[in-house]
This record gives C-alpha cells, structure tokens and sequence, in this order.
C-alpha cells in the first residue's frame, strides 16, 4: 500500500476487497491494525458522524424498508450504531429523533394476518418490489408463510394479480449500470463484492440482502426503489 493513511475510509477506497476480507476474517480494521503494532487512537478515524448524518441515514434505511431494530443495525452497521449510541445516547433516541417510532423496529414484533396485509400494502405503496422484500425479510416473509397457504394467496390477498406476479423477482442492476457507462468489474469495487455476485444479482439468480441492496443503489447513483422495483 503506497499510502501511510491507514484511516478505515482511505483503505477502502484504495481497495475494498482488501477492507471486506479483513473486516469479515478479523471483525474490525481496528483489530487488524492493533494486531500489526499499530496504534490505532493514532490513525484517521472514518466518517465524522455528526447528528444530521446519523438522522439521514437512519431516515433513508427506513425509506428503503430496512430492519432498524438493534439487532441488524448493531451487526450490519457498527459505525452507525455506535455513533448514534456516542451522540444520542442511545440507537433508541436516534432513531426517534428522526421521527420514528422505535416500537415499530423491535423484531419481536407480534404479527397478525390484518397487519401482514396492511404492511404487505405499504411495501407496493412504497414501489418496492415485494417479492424481493419477502427475499431478504425474514421476519416479514416468515409472517407470510404463517398465515397465508401459499405466495400467490398472499398476493391476492395484498391486491396483486397472478399476471402482475409475472415479473416480479426481477432489479435493473444491469440495466442501470450499462446506462451510465459502469462495467461489472467497476461495479464490483464500489461495492465490495466480487465480479461473480455482481453477475449473479444482475441473472437475478439471487438477491442482495438490503444493506447490499442499500450499497448498489449509492454505487449506481440510484435509490433502492429505482432498482429493485
């Protein structure tokens, strides 16, 4: 590495890759560096989180659907959780100083057939693509198997034809990014994953989580919705 930045933000524009194989095999940059000698309080910190920041963020999650319980935040987006903790007090305060209902974010949300209908609605609302929601919401699409024989008796039950089911499944990665001048390996480096996942989204031979989802969406320049819908 040609640079002595070793700042978390600086490494992982020089080279993602490199930053998700350290991060996923040591648990932190933090610990990687202290294994090596370095002092770490010493180097660049990442993003400088300011309260505005934190909001805008959270609010935009909740925009794109995201599970904003302690939970998933905690493990998915530790610098996010530990900022808001560092500067609200608490992921609790944070998220209510950006004007949502912590109780709703619990994930021992109790779930009744009306409420899977109402929420199942609010996703079309929203333009998101609802079978891939129920792809990468466990505890919504486990809410649907519980009350609802089968996918297609949910989708009745929600408003949504047999016809319009049709092409559903489907995200416009490739699309998008041909019509910005992205090639895949480019792609692959803004987000972190490699040439194969990138390809495999855009097969739609599988989808990306939502923090994924979330990642590919500021990569192209898009929102969630625009891609996924």
């Amino acid at each position: 590495m040609k640079t002595t930045d070793l700042s978390p933000r600086n490494v992982q524009k020089i080279d993602v890759k490199l930053y998700s194989i350290v991060v996923d095999k040591i648990g932190s940059w933090k610990n990687f560096l202290s294994s090596k000698g370095y002092e770490y309080s010493g180097i660049k910190k990442t993003t400088e989180w300011t309260e505005e920041k934190i909001l805008n963020r959270i609010r935009f999650a909740k925009e794109s659907y995201a599970d904003l319980s302690d939970a998933t935040v905690s493990f998915f987006e530790k610098p996010l959780y530990s900022a808001a903790i560092n500067l609200f007090g608490s992921w609790k305060q944070a998220v209510e100083a950006a004007g949502i209902s912590y109780e709703k974010t619990k994930r021992n949300e109790s779930w009744t057939k009306e409420k899977v209908i109402e929420h199942g609605k609010k996703v079309i609302e929203g333009k998101i693509n609802l079978t891939y929601y129920l792809d990468i919401n466990d505890k919504f699409r486990g809410a649907v198997k519980r009350y609802f024989p089968s996918i297609r008796d949910f989708y009745e039950a929600v408003g949504i034809s047999s016809e319009d089911t049709k092409n559903y499944g489907t995200n416009r990665i490739r699309d998008i990014r041909t019509s910005i001048g992205m090639n895949v390996e480019e792609l692959a480096e803004k987000t972190g994953y490699s040439r194969t996942t990138i390809q495999d989204y855009e097969r739609n031979q599988r989808q990306p989580d939502i923090s994924g989802a979330i990642r590919i969406a500021r990569a192209l320049g898009k929102t969630v919705e625009d891609i996924f819908s």
